[in-house]
């Protein structure tokens, strides 16, 4: 005990080296140490009565208490570094991350935070992803806009991108805040919000070893080019929840015009001895179908990183590939909710958020009083078909703002 917290002390003076220099240093100093205290390892080899086996276990003991306080020492204050950083006058940093070997020179990521094999963490380590194609930018910027005027401290935005020219869009995006001398920035077409939202642009490599299509268009919802992107959905949520991130999954048709966090954000705390009994997943509800269960929809969804989320979106992943049914995507999600055992992975405890709050296309668009949509937090314009009648029920309602 008393050698391990010698290590510590070390350590923490020389903060400003790295991880690697700091262990050389102290490698080398407790090997003059241990020279120059020869009397004191024969006084202690004496107290052992003269036995080789027992001082040799004495010193595999101390180099291995030295070695994990020092892992332990690494792990806790290691940052991730392959990150481009762009700045903005005046301005917070934004960062642009990404497996791309042109920007970071490195093909792995290192993690935020361990995954928890079993739930433990209280506080959530959020991050919001989102997703796009070429076809479907403009719903990008105005989501995007939305967010940034809710001005949510400490939250990241990840954008995923699902081809070539969303990436390259993205990181001219974050190049006009870089050149702008204005108070406003212009990143946006027109509306200028003075907060500058904590974006990375995650290209396609990050997730699938094959190259990006270099433009995907604003697939038609029953178009088999539109089930293959939500089919990958599951595995680039995975690959964020493996990295330690608590991830708010969000379509870009999902705007926010309240934050969603205190409707969640607590639930973190109640973490219970028992598996089953704490929260894994948040999730809106779309229009009813079962009088047995409730229609989960995976347009807005919250996910806690542990092992076990983290198999329920392997499993999913896998099911949404095996075909090219027009609701696989969220029937599959719905089944391993409610009916995990027949798929053979462990329940996950999903919570339903309010459909009042966070509303349904089928519900705010046609059927609320004013009054009552000025109470919505999350407006999700689905249920309804075509790009062009999303963004025009989006006008109508006066929620659109890219033009």
């Amino acid at each position: 005990t008393l050698s391990a917290y010698c290590v510590q002390g070390l350590w923490s003076q020389h903060s400003e080296l790295q991880a690697s220099t700091r262990y050389e240093m102290i490698m080398k100093s407790i090997t003059i140490a241990a020279g120059n205290h020869e009397a004191w390892a024969n006084d202690f080899r004496q107290i052992a009565n003269g036995s080789k086996l027992i001082s040799m276990v004495f010193v595999i003991l101390f180099l291995a208490v030295v070695r994990l306080v020092l892992l332990n020492q690494s792990s806790t204050s290691f940052k991730p570094d392959g990150q481009a950083m762009i700045r903005a006058s005046g301005y917070q940093p934004l960062i642009v991350s990404s497996i791309d070997e042109t920007l970071t020179g490195n093909r792995s990521v290192p993690s935020v935070k361990k995954m928890s094999e079993s739930i433990s963490n209280t506080v959530p380590n959020f991050v919001v992803l989102v997703t796009s194609s070429d076809g479907f930018y403009d719903m990008w910027e105005n989501w995007l806009q939305f967010f940034a005027m809710l001005k949510i401290p400490s939250l990241p935005v990840h954008l995923f991108a699902e081809d070539g020219n969303t990436f390259d869009r993205c990181l001219e995006q974050l190049e006009r805040i870089k050149n702008s001398n204005n108070t406003k920035h212009k990143a946006f077409r027109n509306t200028k919000p003075d907060y500058v939202v904590d974006l990375s642009c995650l290209s396609w490599e990050t997730v699938f070893s094959e190259p990006p299509k270099k433009k995907i268009g604003a697939a038609s919802y029953s178009s088999n080019q539109y089930v293959e992107m939500m089919s990958h959905r599951p595995f680039i949520i995975q690959k964020e929840i493996e990295k330690g991130y608590d991830v708010i999954f969000s379509d870009l048709d999902a705007i926010w015009v309240k934050s969603p966090l205190p409707y969640f954000e607590n639930d973190f705390k109640n973490v219970s001895m028992n598996d089953n009994e704490t929260i894994d997943i948040w999730a809106q509800l779309g229009p009813p179908k079962s009088k047995k269960y409730d229609n989960l929809c995976p347009g807005f969804m919250v996910y806690r990183s542990t092992t076990k989320v983290c198999k329920f979106l392997e499993k999913w992943g896998n099911l949404t590939t095996q075909g090219v049914k027009l609701e696989r995507n969220q029937k599959a999600f719905n089944k391993l909710v409610w009916h995990p055992e027949e798929y053979n992975i462990s329940k996950t405890v999903t919570k339903s958020l309010p459909m009042n709050l966070f509303v349904n296309g089928a519900l705010y668009f046609t059927k609320m009083t004013d009054d009552e949509r000025k109470g919505a937090v999350v407006v999700h314009n689905n249920a309804i078909k075509g790009y062009d009648k999303k963004i025009e029920r989006f006008r109508s309602a006066n929620l659109w703002l890219v033009d």
